[in-house]
């Protein structure tokens, strides 16, 4: 008989449910099993009848491999982090359009990462300067992507358009004559969800996306809005909140995660998602 077999997995592992509060009524809940202090993991050690977790003679490491896997691992969370930090971006903040911009050859080399993303940064900066003058704030979240040819081009949201600056362009959408004559091709369209809006554009986020010199994948504003973050109680949760098989929005082996508006839930879940998030 282990060690462990004198616990049960409830006394080694808590069950967490984090609720962060986004905007308005846009909120995600999120569970994940926490390592209670005093159990750390342990190497194992092959035996013919499966895994001994506490005999370690004669374990040998594969040192390469080790590496290789906490390296995948580092990337694994690295990549995850940085997909709920544009997600929490979107959310947090109001913005307005969703924005497509592309780089005309003759204002930027549209093959080179460094120069496209300097030119853009210039140019949303003249650009905030002039809601600035309005005494507006002006912010934008953009993500850069490459066509097959191996131009890049940007996708992210903008807080607000100028009044005298927009256009309907040719193809029928909105368009910027500020960054049509010093970028490119450019359109905007109003966002109508920002939850789905802001689900497309962590879609594209993997292992292959952009990165430039400095490891950024993303390109914002300053002192952009984040989330309040909640614990709730697990117990209440369980007994009283409707979570069914079909509750999450995404599942894996570290985490179960709900994405939700707060007006689609049911009358009961609605009513004990206020009161306890009322009292914290």
């Amino acid at each position: 008989m282990g060690l462990l077999d004198f616990f049960k997995t409830s006394d080694i592992y808590e069950d967490v449910y984090r609720l962060y509060h986004y905007q308005e009524d846009v909120f995600r809940l999120v569970y994940y099993k926490k390592r209670q202090k005093g159990f750390e993991k342990v190497a194992k050690k092959p035996v013919s009848d499966g895994y001994n977790l506490y005999d370690l003679s004669d374990y040998k490491y594969d040192i390469p491999q080790l590496k290789e896997t906490n390296q995948k691992e580092i990337e694994r969370v690295s990549l995850s982090r940085t997909k709920r930090n544009i997600k929490e971006i979107c959310l947090c903040n109001d913005f307005k359009y969703f924005v497509t911009l592309t780089i005309n050859s003759k204002n930027a080399d549209r093959f080179s990462l460094q120069e496209c993303q300097d030119n853009l940064k210039r140019l949303i900066h003249n650009y905030s300067m002039r809601f600035r003058r309005k005494k507006i704030k002006f912010h934008y979240i953009l993500i850069t992507e490459k066509h097959k040819n191996g131009a890049f081009h940007f996708h992210g949201l903008f807080s607000d358009l100028l009044d005298t600056d927009i256009y309907i362009n040719e193809y029928g959408y909105i368009s910027s004559h500020f960054f049509d004559e010093q970028l490119g091709f450019c359109s905007f369209s109003k966002i109508k969800d920002i939850l789905k809006c802001a689900n497309y554009i962590t879609k594209y986020i993997t292992k292959e996306c952009i990165k430039n010199e400095h490891n950024q994948i993303y390109m914002c504003s300053r002192g952009l809005l984040r989330a309040e973050v909640y614990d709730l109680p697990a117990r209440n949760l369980v007994k009283d909140f409707t979570i069914t098989n079909n509750f999450w929005t995404y599942s894996n082996d570290f985490c179960k995660i709900k994405d939700f508006h707060y007006n689609d839930l049911n009358d009961n879940d609605k009513l004990f998602l206020f009161t306890n998030y009322s009292q914290l």
